[in-house]
């Protein structure tokens, strides 16, 4: 039995060997069959085609997301191991820095803005007082530097 059985069953002479013919519309059906295949085919090679664009384009993509990854892993554990010798590292930096604000903050809890006003605003009173001395100072030394120079002239 061969590999086409309709083929076979359409034959005007199966069993002859004066060869084989069959019937035109069988034929026909055939050749649409063939092709809508080669069409299929052709569309299925074109659908192809683009998705082996868009997995390269993704993959493409995929890589530039790695080296971008890549490097910025690279950037945060150099800022991590970053020293600035006064300092510490960046990173320690701001945990210190956000720990002081946290004590800050508990200061405040703790104490009541009231009382924190009120210890600012002592601040500033002596900062006053300090310059108001300093100032008063300047003018003493400028009398006394004056009241030299009219002994000497004298």
């Amino acid at each position: 039995m061969s590999n086409t059985p309709e083929t076979d069953a359409e034959s005007c002479y199966p069993d002859s060997n004066l060869g084989e013919c069959v019937c035109a519309d069988f034929a026909r059906k055939l050749e649409r069959e063939r092709d809508e295949a080669r069409e299929a085919f052709v569309i299925a090679t074109d659908q192809m085609v683009i998705a082996q664009g868009k997995v390269r384009e993704a993959n493409k993509e995929r890589d530039e997301a790695r080296e971008k990854i890549k490097r910025q892993t690279d950037r945060i554990r150099y800022l991590e191991g970053a020293t600035n010798h006064a300092c510490g590292t960046p990173l320690s930096v701001a945990l210190r820095e956000r720990d002081e604000a946290r004590k800050h903050l508990e200061d405040v809890k703790e104490y009541g803005t009231d009382e924190i006003n009120a210890a600012v605003d002592l601040r500033q009173k002596l900062a006053q007082a300090l310059v108001e001395c300093d100032e008063e100072r300047k003018e003493a030394e400028y009398y006394k530097e004056r009241y030299e120079q009219l002994k000497e002239t004298k």
